[in-house]
């Protein structure tokens, strides 16, 4: 005979509530945090926040609609860097923002129980791009580079020679291909959340130096594009545990989820649709052209047909 289940004798009611609470009870401390100050803050901040995709660019995708710009993130060293896929651990990153610091260049962090330390030639080798190149930063005004003229670059940018006014142009004045290399800035070196309508006065000197092939040290803007995330709450969707990024779908650009190969394909299906229309209308006016012709015709019958019957009036006297 099975024994009988015993009976808690506990309120429900207390019971959710205690459970609820021992939910919000901060973790005890382990190796997994440096001290106290940074279990608080993973508990009461970084842990809420999400981790999000890994963005690459597909290059062959641009290469076979004819829009080259692989040459010229090649000619920076940076093609590996913005087109491979690596496996994504989403609880060890967060614990590595928790303890992340950026001092004098060089970012230091600390992951269950081991201390990491990334001086700019240690980042640059991770990240498999070049160790050298120009180190230029501001937030508020035009970067001051040999070489570089603000007003020039925006008439490139724009492709339009005849600009006067030097003022920082919205994403809908650039040329295609200097809105993708923007999308790429945004999204994979200068990371940022909100409005991608506007261009700062960084992004536009990153720009006009890719443009040109002038090399820029991409360790140094990583650098410092990190240590503005670690402040930044993530607002984009978050994956599950030590999870692959989601594959991009077939054919997809995978620049960011804006897919700009869905964008591209539907201006092709639009002028695909154009054409179909252009036709249609074509069509239709063959079609009217014939309709009239025919009602001429039937007109001058008629016509015809009338004066055959006066003539007869009148012979008759009538």
């Amino acid at each position: 005979m099975a024994p009988k289940k015993s009976v808690s004798s506990e309120d429900p009611r207390k019971k959710r509530l205690k459970s609820k609470a021992s939910r919000d009870e901060p973790p005890s401390l382990d190796k997994s945090f440096a001290s106290s100050e940074y279990l608080v803050r993973f508990h009461d901040d970084i842990s809420r926040r999400t981790v999000v995709f890994g963005k690459i660019v597909d290059f062959p995708y641009f290469a076979n609609h004819h829009i080259h710009i692989r040459e010229l993130f090649q000619a920076q060293g940076w093609e590996n860097f913005l087109s491979t896929r690596q496996k994504q651990y989403t609880t060890l990153v967060k614990h590595f923002y928790t303890h992340f610091q950026l001092i004098h260049g060089k970012i230091s962090s600390y992951v269950k129980g081991k201390s990491i330390s990334l001086p700019h030639s240690t980042l640059a080798s991770i990240l498999g791009v070049p160790r050298t190149g120009a180190q230029r930063y501001t937030t508020n005004s035009w970067v001051q580079f040999e070489g570089y003229d603000p007003l020039e670059s925006i008439r490139q940018m724009c492709g339009n020679p005849n600009i006067q006014e030097l003022s920082r142009p919205k994403i809908a004045d650039l040329t295609l291909e200097s809105r993708l290399i923007h999308h790429i800035i945004a999204h994979n070196i200068l990371p940022r959340s909100g409005s991608y309508e506007y261009t700062s006065y960084l992004d536009l000197f990153i720009m006009w130096a890719i443009l040109n092939k002038v090399k820029l040290d991409l360790a140094f803007y990583i650098s410092l594009a990190h240590g503005d995330l670690s402040e930044a709450a993530g607002n984009e969707e978050p994956m599950q545990e030590d999870q692959e990024p989601r594959s991009a779908p077939s054919g997809s650009s995978r620049v960011n989820e804006d897919n700009f190969q869905l964008v591209l394909g539907r201006l092709d299906s639009l002028a695909t649709s154009m054409g179909n229309i252009q036709t249609s209308i074509d069509n239709f006016s063959a079609m009217v052209t014939r309709k009239f012709s025919t009602y001429d015709e039937q007109f001058g019958t008629l016509e015809t047909s009338i004066q055959e019957i006066n003539e007869r009036l009148i012979n008759q006297g009538i």
